[in-house]
């Protein structure tokens, strides 16, 4: 199969595994991500300065947002008037990365594969069930995870002939992949690990080779370093860094489930399993071991994530592309095993068989990541709009700090009262001081004593059965953030 053929295939299977819920809006599994992400990239279609992202969920607070390199938002947010199709556009941007990312699997794996064993595992990779779902939701892991893919490629060629525009096209990329998601940057040592693995300690003395990792990192922490004086959305600092990662006192249990149960249902699949096992045995066996060293740098990461990683699936993509680059060389290995044995024909039919279950196991896996929650939404948010000006400000009785406010298009905060305890209705009085002109709240969520709490002191304006609304009073909204 010629290289421009195998493109084409696996752009093909890559777009269509990709396809369902192409067009949903974000209100499925990691709801709280996606709207997120959305809201900002909202903002940007409003004509908000790159460099200055902001967010609906701190009040009346219009100012600049403590946010991951906003490449993804941005582009969201340009893209967001063509053809009316709003928000949709970010999760068609995340598939197109998800494309180019087996794209790049494909080209760094054919330059050290049979071309055979470089198809296979870029049109595996795009069928595991951790690359399919988190590769077209509205966040930047599927633009990162292109970056990571396209710093390999590009780093690969730079290490052949010292290329000025590969090396260019290396460090860019892997600035893009470490500053949209700082856990990604097990990418250097990887990279370094390529670098000593292809040209030996000796390549670490070349200006270029030691320039790399230092222009890359100083990128990042410019970026980090400039979101830092804006409202919270991601860490900035270490103290807050630590606090995501949820401490250690776990850590057995953390590693023990990454590697015995999100690696093979999520990050390969069970069937899938069984084929990478045996490419990552005749990968050892060729001596190509860069790729276990790969595994190794990503799983390190997995691990140090802590509870962060344990709470959210999607850190677990990175190890989507080198399962895969296991899965092809396996896959080939086996079939040509099974070709050579006297019942040549029942050994292929199970290797197929093998072959095909995995994409069933995937489907199967995730397929409930699909529903969309807040129906109520539906009626609800149009509601909101109806009654309250765009300046007003709303406070929301849901965890997830954008869920409400980006159906509504409206500013102000979301917590749970139940979660809040004890001090649930200081923290809404605070809110009503500080601007609040309307309170929302699914009516499963809401609590008896709130209701009543609420109905004693406030007009209900919109009760459809399953979304409230009242109105908290004619203060108009603050200026600022307190």
């Amino acid at each position: 199969m010629s290289r421009a053929r195998a493109i084409l295939a696996i752009v093909a299977v890559s777009i269509a595994w990709h396809l369902k819920g192409l067009s949903a809006p974000p209100y499925d599994y990691h709801y709280h991500r996606q709207t997120n992400t959305a809201a900002i990239a909202r903002h940007y279609a409003q004509g908000r300065p790159f460099l200055s992202p902001q967010i609906d969920w701190d009040g009346a607070y219009s100012g600049p947002a403590a946010t991951e390199f906003p490449l993804y938002m941005w582009l969201t947010g340009k893209l967001w008037p063509l053809a009316g199709l709003g928000d949709v556009w970010g999760r068609l941007l995340s598939a197109a990365c998800s494309a180019l990312a087996a794209v790049y699997l494909f080209l760094f794996l054919d330059r050290r594969f049979s071309r055979a064993e470089a198809v296979w595992s870029a049109i595996l990779f795009g069928v595991i069930p951790i690359e399919v779902y988190f590769g077209r939701t509205i966040q930047p892991e599927a633009l990162a995870l292109a970056a990571t893919l396209a710093a390999f490629y590009h780093w690969d060629c730079f290490l052949d002939d010292d290329s000025p525009l590969h090396w260019c096209a290396a460090v860019l990329a892997a600035f893009l992949a470490i500053a949209h998601k700082l856990p990604y940057a097990y990418l250097l040592p990887a990279l370094a690990t390529l670098t000593l693995m292809r040209r030996g300690a000796a390549a670490f003395k070349r200006p270029l080779v030691l320039a790399a990792p230092i222009i890359c990192a100083a990128g990042v922490w410019s970026w980090y370093h400039h979101a830092s004086a804006g409202a919270y959305v991601v860490p900035d600092h270490l103290p807050e860094l630590l606090a995501m990662l949820g401490g250690y006192a776990h850590f057995p249990y953390y590693v023990e489930f990454q590697l015995f149960s999100r690696l093979p249902e999520l990050g390969a699949t069970w069937p899938g399993m069984a084929m990478a096992l045996a490419g990552a045995w005749l990968l050892w066996r060729r001596g190509q071991r860069f790729f276990h060293a790969w595994w190794g740098w990503v799983f390190l990461s997995l691990a140090a994530g802590g509870a962060y990683s344990f709470d959210h699936e999607y850190t677990a993509l990175p190890l989507a592309p080198i399962m895969a680059a296991f899965m092809g060389p396996g896959l080939v290995w086996a079939w040509r095993r099974a070709g050579a044995l006297a019942r040549a024909r029942r050994a292929r039919a199970g290797v197929a068989a093998l072959l095909l279950s995995m994409p069933a196991f995937g489907y199967y896996r995730i397929k409930r990541w699909y529903i969309q929650n807040f129906q109520f939404l539906k009626r609800g948010a149009p509601a909101a709009q109806a009654l309250s000006r765009p300046s007003d400000l709303f406070l929301c009785n849901q965890r997830a700090s954008s869920v409400y406010l980006y159906a509504m298009d409206r500013r102000g905060w979301s917590f749970s009262l139940a979660e809040a305890g004890p001090r649930a209705l200081g923290d809404v009085r605070d809110c009503i001081a500080r601007g609040a002109r309307f309170f929302a709240t699914a009516a499963v969520d809401f609590r008896p004593a709130d209701r009543a709490w609420f109905d004693a002191r406030f007009p209900k304006v919109y009760d459809d059965g399953s979304f409230l609304i009242y109105r908290l009073g004619p203060t108009e909204p603050s200026s600022g953030r307190p």
